[in-house]
């Protein structure tokens, strides 16, 4: 049985207690691994606005500083976990939704910002048609998947499912990067 991130909150696993007989389920290395020779913070993390809404992006908002003492390059990932009310479809945990990538020198800081649009959060559900609901959604910042770091939640705000054109749809978030010292 093969062991990976996307999975539900209840299933996906062999055994009840969450491991196999004789290994544990966690994969070797989460989604995002990877191995630096400097560390980094994450802070002051922002969401605006607390509403997904079908005609505006949300704007999620975090500074990353290098708290190393050699320089070194970070790939600041975005995860939303997505729970709708109304459908029979079950999500992920998590999903990845974004990343931004910068390179700074010691004790250097970046704020990031990255547009998340409420399009990329739809589904393809049990017709199968492709529709956002209403819900809330955790947003997750980090390094990897198994380290988020910052978290938020934001609330979709739509009268009840809306079939979205899959043509020119915005998976991904927009990323921008700013160094600031």
């Amino acid at each position: 049985m093969p062991t990976y991130n996307y999975h539900t909150p209840s299933g996906g696993r062999s055994h009840w207690t969450g491991a196999y007989v004789d290994l544990p389920a966690s994969p070797l290395y989460p989604f995002g691994h990877g191995l630096s020779y400097t560390t980094f913070e994450y802070s002051d993390c922002a969401v605006l606005p607390g509403e997904a809404l079908l005609d505006q992006p949300v704007a999620i908002s975090f500074t990353v500083r290098n708290s190393g003492a050699v320089p070194g390059t970070e790939v600041a990932q975005l995860y939303a976990g997505y729970h709708p009310s109304g459908s029979v479809v079950t999500r992920p945990v998590s999903h990845l939704k974004g990343f931004a990538r910068m390179s700074l020198a010691p004790g250097q800081s970046a704020s990031v910002r990255l547009l998340l649009y409420s399009e990329a959060l739809a589904f393809y559900d049990e017709d199968p048609k492709l529709r956002l609901y209403p819900g809330k959604v955790m947003i997750m910042v980090g390094s990897s998947s198994e380290d988020l770091r910052l978290k938020a939640s934001i609330s979709v705000k739509i009268p009840g499912a809306i079939e979205i054109c899959p043509a020119g749809r915005k998976v991904f978030s927009e990323a921008q990067v700013s160094i600031i010292r």
